[in-house]
């Protein structure tokens, strides 16, 4: 269990800082709507990983919110994706070429 942790720690950290955006770019969003908090994390959460909310942006400091949200969330999210695969297609390739090769698996 420790290796796994060591070994995705770059990918545990993006996660953690998406999150932490996540979380505050959602209060944000409900202050600038005027929403419920719960609805402005919902809205932060759908423009992080789709193409954006049930409502969209009606003032500017909103359209800010959101625009922080497209640059921020959605790179950060992405790249927890490619460091969770990469590291694990990785580990599969140097386990098969070990076993080919004869070394420790």
């Amino acid at each position: 269990m420790r290796e796994w942790i060591t070994d995705h720690r770059p990918a545990l950290t993006t996660i953690a800082l998406a999150l932490s955006f996540l979380l505050l770019l959602g209060w944000l969003h409900a202050r600038a709507m005027r929403w419920p908090l719960w609805h402005g994390e919902f809205c932060a959460l759908a423009n992080g990983v789709t193409d954006g909310c049930d409502a969209g942006p009606s003032n500017a400091y909103a359209y800010e919110v959101t625009a922080a949200e497209y640059v921020t969330v959605v790179p950060l999210l992405a790249a927890t994706f490619s460091l969770f695969t990469s590291r694990a297609t990785i580990r599969h390739v140097r386990r098969h070429v070990d076993k080919r090769l004869g070394g420790d698996v």
